[in-house]
C-alpha cells in the first residue's frame, strides 16, 4: 500500500489529516502483522470491527484494505488531492506572465474588438446592457 501512496503525493484538508497520518503508520510498521497505534476512526464504520482480532488489535492487511476504500471515499470528495493536480493548482499561473502581457496588450486588444481604456469598456457595457 504504502509504495503505491509513496509515488502519489497526497495532501488532505485539516479534517482529513488523520486519514494521512494512518497511512503513514501502515508505512511505518510494513512488516508488522499487527498495527500498533492505528486509528480505526478514519475508516468506514462498515469495516471497522472487521479490522479487528479477537482480542481487539488491528490487523494490518484488514486495516489497509479499511484505508483504501477511505482513501477512494476521501479522493472522490474531493478531501485527498494531489497538489500537482490542476484543479489545486493556483489560476495565476495560467495567466501571462506581466512582460508577456505588456507586449500581447494592444494585439490581444485589437484581436478580440476590445477597447485598451477600462472606462470605455465599461461604457460599452452599460450601453449594450440598456440597449
Amino acid at each position: 500500500m504504502s509504495a503505491i501512496l509513496d509515488t502519489v503525493a497526497l495532501r488532505a484538508h485539516p479534517a482529513d489529516q488523520p486519514l494521512l497520518d494512518a497511512v503513514a503508520v501502515v508505512r511505518d510498521q510494513r512488516r508488522r502483522r499487527v498495527l500498533i497505534g492505528a486509528s480505526i476512526e478514519v475508516l468506514p464504520r462498515e469495516c471497522r470491527a472487521w479490522v479487528l482480532d479477537d482480542r481487539g488489535r488491528v490487523l494490518r492487511t484488514r486495516y489497509e484494505v479499511g484505508l483504501w476504500c477511505a482513501i477512494r471515499d476521501a479522493l472522490r470528495d474531493g478531501r485527498l488531492f494531489r497538489p500537482a493536480s490542476r484543479k489545486y493548482l493556483d489560476p495565476a499561473g495560467f495567466l501571462l506572465p506581466d512582460r508577456e502581457w505588456a507586449r500581447s496588450r494592444e494585439e490581444l486588444a485589437i484581436t478580440f474588438d476590445r477597447p485598451l481604456d477600462p472606462a470605455k469598456q465599461l461604457a460599452a457595457l452599460e450601453v449594450s446592457r440598456r440597449g
